[in-house]
């Protein structure tokens, strides 16, 4: 069964483990981490192990309007814990990322959540395997190999912070003499 990930944006991850409580202490930053729209959460499928479609992922899940990148933790769980193991649904969409060919690459899933306990069971599932970790070096060279490999557009992104990639050498301009 494939694996998901998903990108973590802020939370007390570190108060959660497979066996934490479901109970009104569970940590409300993790819940607010994983909330989307509509009771249905954001993730994307990757191979197991994960591979190099990771960078790509990690490019990807930047908003449109930051000048500036950070480090990215991504958070693992295999489709048999979510399906099997917590019981919960999950329907294949069409992603909402900076990359185009990734949106339609068929690998974006979202899972249903209809309660508190669900949300607190698939955050605890979350917890199962190691997240994956890129420091802003890595993320800016992931960045950039997608800007250079057209799967996204520089017209997506700020100019603040395609200066930014020139400037710190993860991009360069080559002009081909004719």
């Amino acid at each position: 069964m494939p694996l998901y990930v998903r990108k973590s944006r802020k939370g007390d991850w570190d108060r959660v483990a497979k066996d934490t409580p479901e109970e009104v202490d569970f940590p409300a930053n993790v819940l607010a981490d994983l909330l989307d729209n509509e009771n249905e959460i954001s993730v994307w499928e990757v191979s197991d192990p994960p591979g190099p479609e990771i960078d790509t992922i990690v490019a990807a899940l930047h908003s449109r309007g930051v000048s500036n990148l950070s480090d990215v933790t991504l958070r693992v769980i295999s489709g048999w814990m979510i399906k099997d193991q917590l019981g919960l649904g999950m329907k294949q969409t069409k992603g909402d990322s900076l990359d185009s060919k990734l949106n339609g690459s068929g690998k974006h899933w979202v899972v249903r959540t209809d309660t508190v306990r669900d949300v607190i069971k698939l955050a605890k599932g979350f917890t199962h395997r190691e997240a994956i970790f890129h420091g802003k070096a890595q993320v800016m060279r992931a960045f950039a190999s997608s800007l250079a490999a057209g799967r996204i557009s520089s017209d997506a992104i700020q100019p603040a912070l395609l200066k930014r990639l020139f400037e710190d050498g993860y991009l360069q301009l080559v002009v081909q003499q004719t």
